[in-house]
């Protein structure tokens, strides 16, 4: 069992009835040991002038196991309520990113804008040349800065690619305090997640900026042949997380991507029957399928005409254009044929 099984409350933000004293002891004996085996590899000068007894401990496979997952589950929550601001010093500089989080620049939510029109603010943004930049000051500065504060971040839904430039950002600060000169897509997705779901080499590439910094793009610059598409389209559509029982991602997070936890629905995005949660879009399929109640698909989508599926029978549809072809109805009706798609909804 893992940690967040043993001491976790089911919204996973309160230890379990019951569980104070072992949670502590436990605590007890890793804390004290990995700190006296870890504490001096992070001093450039262990122990100046002080009598000292240097431990030389080694950890158990149980230990080791038991410390592995208290720092994940100490670490990952915590990153999607960091502040921007404590992360990317351009947009502290600039003001008024106050209580904006790496969850709401992943949501879309950060109550900066300029119109609530549909893609009116994306539409626009060729303008301010962001895409067009190639150093990530350049852009950087351009995202911290091309929308007001309208609002209080969280309450409504406005898509900016920007947004998930300044999420990328955030990611290579958290990331490289742990990590000191790290790369995160490689290190976080590209190693662990697309070497394991056996992605083409393509995978391992992303768009960066061309200075020193590399900056990966985030918000668009992957290459990715079809069998990449519908391995990681199959991998994201189990909804568990996990492949040959490793872990890979969050699966409550997860979940709620997917539409598969009516408690976490996200918020209307662009149309009533629209959704966007954790960077993930959902359609109501409801009256195009017949429905007898809400039934929410989620998809990815992509600039000029792309489409994966995620369908909740377990088939993947997926679709790759340049002409700003976005319709998949008649490709859902068609799934909807190898197993019935309204019965399968949560």
């Amino acid at each position: 069992p893992t940690f967040r099984e043993v001491f976790c409350a089911d919204d996973d933000r309160q230890l379990a009835p019951g569980q104070e004293d072992e949670l502590r002891s436990r605590l007890k004996h890793v804390l004290q040991r990995t700190l006296r085996r870890q504490a001096q590899t992070f001093l450039e000068k262990p122990f100046v002038n002080r009598q000292a007894r240097l431990f030389d401990y080694a950890m158990s496979p149980a230990e080791r196991a038991l410390y592995d997952d208290v720092t994940r589950y100490l670490l990952e929550p915590g990153i999607r309520h960091a502040k921007l601001v404590d992360l990317v010093p351009a947009c502290a500089q600039e003001g008024e990113w106050e209580g904006v989080t790496l969850d709401h620049l992943l949501d879309m939510t950060t109550g900066r804008y300029r119109s609530v029109l549909r893609e009116a603010d994306e539409n626009d943004m060729p303008a301010s040349g962001f895409f067009n930049v190639l150093t990530h000051e350049e852009k950087l500065q351009i995202a911290c800065t091309r929308f007001p504060r309208r609002e209080s971040p969280g309450l409504r839904w406005v898509y900016h690619t920007s947004d998930t430039y300044l999420l990328g950002t955030a990611l290579t600060a958290a990331w490289r305090r742990h990590h000191p000169g790290g790369d995160w897509y490689r290190e976080l997705l590209g190693r662990p997640l697309w070497n394991r779901l056996g992605l083409s080499p393509e995978a391992g590439f992303t768009r960066r900026t061309t200075d020193s910094e590399a900056q990966p793009f985030a918000g668009w610059g992957l290459t990715l042949l079809r069998d990449d598409v519908a391995k990681l389209a199959v991998f994201i559509n189990a909804g568990t997380g996990a492949s040959a029982g490793a872990r890979l991602v969050d699966a409550t997070e997860l979940q709620s991507a997917l539409q598969r936890r009516p408690e976490d629905p996200g918020l209307t995005a662009a149309a009533p029957d629209l959704r966007y949660q954790n960077g993930f879009w959902a359609w109501n399929a409801a009256q195009a399928l017949q429905c007898p109640r809400d039934l929410w698909i989620p998809f990815m989508s992509g600039f000029g005409g792309i489409s994966v599926v995620l369908l909740p029978n377990g088939a993947v549809y997926y679709y790759f254009s340049d002409g700003s072809e976005f319709r998949f109805a008649r490709a859902v009706r068609t799934a909807s044929q190898l197993a019935p798609l309204c019965q399968a909804a949560p």
